[in-house]
């Protein structure tokens, strides 16, 4: 267990350190965390961000030690999730013994926590308080104490400053209260929810408050919400409703645990997927349905989250899918722990079945971890796209062109990534805003229009054929430009070397206007052309 938990560790540490530069979601969230102050990190974020205040200031704390941004940014997810393991694996091992090598092996390996303990987002954390709460939970059943439910008590009020979803133990721990309520005492039991109640209700007034009221948050997870209108719909929207629940389902007990990869359009990758699914699930509720000594006291405990979690997204206050359930994959890796326990379990080894299951569970989570050393670089991520938004190396030749008199214009998606390398440098330096792909023509041109002599730097996150900025790139292809492109199509920079012929039926700007761009006059365009003749 002791090396299943270093390479696990060993995973992590090439995951953060490896020099990758920060992709879209990570360089927004790190512009927050370098820009606003520890009370402004309260409030609501800019770039329509949203995270736990302790997991702000935390960052904020690490900026402050350490000198590399890129590695301030990561290292508390990245020790988040390392301290994670190692204490999944010593409460596994405190509750099962060696039998459990299963639930270890997969989390130690799962390509969704290996990813997120190198990214500059809160969701390791997420991971981490969970682990906590799975602690306190099982300590406190174990030894109804006093002292164990001050400790509960303690994770009720601190674990939601570190993470949202710490809010949805809350109801497993009341359970635990109103049953060993005799073993407390009322009086202890009372002063710790009124400190519960208190700290969180502090918790929504300054943070959650203003995240539960954006507008854009709410419309991009708009699809992880409960469908109630399809529910209404009848029985001609039962089947919108019934691929909801099993996509959900999916999510919950294989993508967040990482037991399975993202799967492409083929017939055996969805058999592949759906046999894990059968899997996972048949363990889960031999591992549910097995007496214990507790009885159902801990399986009610670990499901009690997610039923929360469900309840949330009904209200519209916390999507239910993707990477905001990753905090149910410890849930779902003590529940599989839990399993060779059950008489079940033991009858499929009479017959070697066992093994079996074993190696089809792992098979992912152990493979993608054995190229990732092979290769020696970080594990795809299951979540965020598939890309390496490294701007880095532009940033020093717009540097190069703007000491030319050239102007540079940068996409609206590569401007925080811009932004975090460049040190928020904007003089010379036009940036674009969201729009069609007319309307990124439209910016193009004006800036040809407005500089004969500009360069362009573009990074998106989306499949070729659904890109924005489709039409620009078309009509910069057209001029005498060099290109750059880095891996994958996702960084793009354009440096236009000549005259642009085009530029007199260069249409006049609209939203670009607004920007500070002005559009140029016809007296202006033929004083650029004579002008880059001449040179």
């Amino acid at each position: 267990m002791l090396l299943v938990v270093a390479v696990g560790i060993g995973l992590r540490c090439m995951q953060a350190f490896e020099d990758r530069a920060l992709w879209l979601d990570e360089a927004m969230l790190a512009l927050n965390v370098r820009r606003l102050s520890l009370t402004e990190l309260c409030g609501p974020l800019q770039y329509d961000q949203a995270a736990p205040v302790g997991f702000l200031w935390l960052q904020k704390l690490a900026s402050y030690v350490v000198s590399d941004a890129e590695i301030s940014a990561r290292i508390v997810p990245w020790a988040a999730g390392c301290l994670g393991l190692i204490l999944f694996a010593k409460l596994i091992f405190n509750t099962t013994g060696p039998v459990a090598l299963l639930a270890v092996t997969a989390m130690a390996f799962s390509p969704t926590l290996i990813c997120y303990s190198g990214e500059a987002k809160q969701y390791s954390l997420d991971v981490l308080c969970t682990v906590w709460a799975l602690s306190a939970g099982l300590r406190w059943m174990q030894f109804p104490t006093r002292t164990s439910a001050v400790r509960a008590a303690i994770l009720c009020a601190v674990a939601p400053w570190l993470s949202h979803a710490g809010v949805f133990f809350l109801p497993g721990v009341l359970l635990l209260a109103v049953v060993f309520r005799r073993h407390t005492g009322w009086p202890l039991s009372v002063g710790c929810a009124l400190a519960v109640v208190l700290s969180v209700l502090t918790l929504y007034w300054v943070n959650i408050r203003g995240v539960h009221g954006n507008t854009a948050l709410n419309n991009f997870w708009h699809s992880d919400y409960v469908p109630w209108k399809a529910i209404k719909g009848g029985p001609t929207e039962f089947e919108a409703v019934a691929v909801w629940v099993l996509r959900k389902w999916w999510e919950l007990v294989v993508r967040a645990p990482g037991l399975a990869p993202a799967v492409p359009p083929a017939t055996i990758a969805w058999f592949g997927v759906a046999s894990v699914t059968i899997i996972v699930s048949w363990l889960l509720w031999c591992s549910v349905s097995a007496p214990r000594r507790s009885g159902s006291l801990l399986p009610i405990y670990m499901v009690l989250p997610v039923i929360a979690c469900l309840a949330g997204a009904a209200v519209e206050i916390y999507p239910f899918g993707n990477r905001l359930l990753l905090f149910s994959a410890p849930l779902v890796f003590f529940l599989l722990g839990q399993a060779p326990l059950t008489e079940t379990w033991g009858r499929l080894r009479r017959y070697q079945l066992d093994v079996l299951l074993i190696a089809m569970l792992l098979t992912w989570p152990v493979g993608a971890a054995c190229m990732t050393v092979a290769e020696w670089k970080s594990v795809s991520n299951m979540f965020a796209p598939h890309t390496e938004e490294d701007i880095r190396p532009f940033v020093s030749r717009m540097k190069e062109v703007s000491q030319t008199q050239a102007g540079c214009y940068v996409f609206h998606a590569a401007r925080p990534a811009y932004e975090f390398y460049s040190g928020d440098r904007t003089a010379g330096v036009v940036f674009g805003t969201p729009g069609d792909s007319d309307h990124h023509e439209a910016e193009v041109r004006s800036c040809l229009a407005q500089n004969p002599r500009c360069c362009f730097l573009y990074a998106h996150t989306a499949p070729w054929g659904v890109l924005e900025p489709c039409k620009a790139y078309e009509y910069l292809a057209t001029q005498q430009t060099s290109e750059v492109t880095r891996s994958r199509d996702d960084v793009r920079f354009f440096t236009v070397e000549k005259q642009i012929q085009d530029i007199v039926g260069a249409p006049p700007t609209m939203e670009t206007a607004a920007q500070g761009v002005p559009s140029a006059s016809e007296e202006d365009v033929s004083h650029q052309q004579q002008q880059a003749e001449e040179l």
